[in-house]
């Protein structure tokens, strides 16, 4: 499949009520789509990290119940993971996680505000292990952040924008221009 052609896309979509035992199931097919759009492996890393921590936000985050929206879009040169789940009533969890989206765009590469959450992390010296998974996603995933808050339907939704690089052409096609020795096709 060639989602580099104009016009091409990718759609995967789903609703589930939270359940912690969902998240390596959505992982694992997350993984599969990835792969069907015909990309190497960092894209097949990058989406499933954040389906994994975006979800597992959204099932900590969420009232007892809910449905949590998720989906994995291709198209035009990006791959974006959206999750949205609706907020406690009176709930801050919606601001703080803005705030939190905020500080990470704020550093100019996000390399730089995983090593200044590291440094936060050692300093409390609480043992307190959480607000690293954001930023880890930004870092390690390659990705834009951004948040969007409906007050009045008391739901967020976070999303994870990635660039696709262009996925490398076949061997067999390179030969013939680079005036390498002839590849014999399969």
């Amino acid at each position: 499949m060639d989602l580099d052609a104009p016009g091409s896309r990718a759609r995967y979509e789903l609703s589930l009520v939270p359940d912690w035992g969902d998240i390596e199931r959505v992982r694992v097919s997350v993984g599969l789509c990835a792969d069907v759009v015909g990309r190497n492996g960092e894209l097949r890393h990058a989406v499933t990290l954040a389906t994994c921590e975006l979800l597992e936000n959204a099932i900590r985050h969420s009232p007892v119940g809910a449905l949590i929206d998720y989906s994995l879009a291709v198209e035009n040169g990006r791959a974006t993971v959206r999750v949205g789940n609706p907020c406690a009533p009176g709930s801050e969890d919606g601001e703080r996680l803005e705030s939190v989206i905020r500080w990470i765009a704020g550093f100019s590469d996000p390399r730089l505000a995983y090593i200044e959450r590291l440094r936060q992390i050692v300093a409390a010296r609480e043992g307190k292990k959480g607000g690293l998974g954001l930023v880890r996603v930004a870092y390690e995933g390659g990705c834009r952040l951004s948040c969007s808050l409906a007050p009045e339907q008391a739901r967020v939704t976070v999303e994870a924008q990635f660039v696709i690089s262009p996925q490398p052409r076949a061997l067999t096609e390179l030969a013939p221009v680079v005036g390498a020795a002839q590849v014999p096709a399969r």
